[in-house]
């Protein structure tokens, strides 16, 4: 679904404003992807305890991460290849309005259906030059893995993914499990129970990393970006 290598983190993919009342209506993949990141970059502000992984302030969040957002673009989307769901992203924001607003981790990406892709597993999903739109068009519950060197080239497969050491990106691990990208492409890997050590939230079943131990504190780090602080 939503994969690519040089992008750990579609969905670190910030989305986008559903205005009052768009539940049960649907939202272009522009206006998700800006919204979601207006309500990561907030949630960074309000909800991260550690000074050097808050950045300087929302705006240059949202600049920093907008990069990495391109939902609905490219020539997968416009042949068919891959679909957005705007009914699906419309309710992505309410329950990332919802968690965001506790500190909670925002809603897995993996566990709905937000973009539909038509590449079978086995089959390629190759980005071109510089279109990663193909990267998105694995059938639900497979991911595009990419072999070879970024601006050199890249080669894509659909992989199946979600269950424990498939391939995977940041969003594609089933339930109870995150991508851990020790070295190279992803694999999805146990989620560790409270008291074990941990990097950040996606780690933890509880959803909360503190002083480097799951479930430890009540603010979830799922809002820090190491290092955003020095971000211009």
């Amino acid at each position: 679904m939503l994969a690519s290598m040089p992008r750990r983190s579609v969905l670190s993919l910030a989305f986008v404003f559903c205005a009052l009342g768009c539940q049960g209506q649907g939202i272009d993949a522009a206006n998700f992807c800006a919204e979601y990141i207006s309500i990561f970059c907030s949630a960074n502000q309000s909800c991260c305890t550690t000074p050097t992984d808050v950045y300087p302030g929302t705006s240059s969040c949202e600049t920093a991460r907008n990069d990495g957002c391109s939902l609905g673009t490219g020539a997968a989307f416009t042949d068919g290849r891959a679909t957005f769901n705007s009914g699906v992203a419309a309710q992505i924001l309410i329950e990332a309005r919802n968690a965001a607003a506790t500190c909670a981790s925002l809603p897995p990406l993996w566990a709905y259906d937000l973009v539909r892709g038509s590449i079978p597993v086995g089959e390629d999903c190759s980005p071109v030059g510089a279109d990663y739109s193909p990267t998105f068009a694995c059938n639900y519950g497979s991911v595009c893995v990419l072999t070879g060197t970024p601006g050199i080239g890249l080669a894509g497969r659909c992989v199946a993914s979600g269950y424990e050491g498939s391939p995977c990106n940041a969003e594609t691990c089933g339930a109870g499990l995150y991508c851990d990208f020790g070295t190279g492409f992803g694999s999805c890997t146990l989620k560790r129970n409270d008291g074990f050590p941990c990097t950040s939230a996606a780690q933890c079943v509880a959803g909360v990393c503190f002083s480097s131990l799951c479930g430890q504190g009540t603010t979830s780090t799922a809002y820090c970006v190491p290092g955003a602080q020095t971000t211009l």
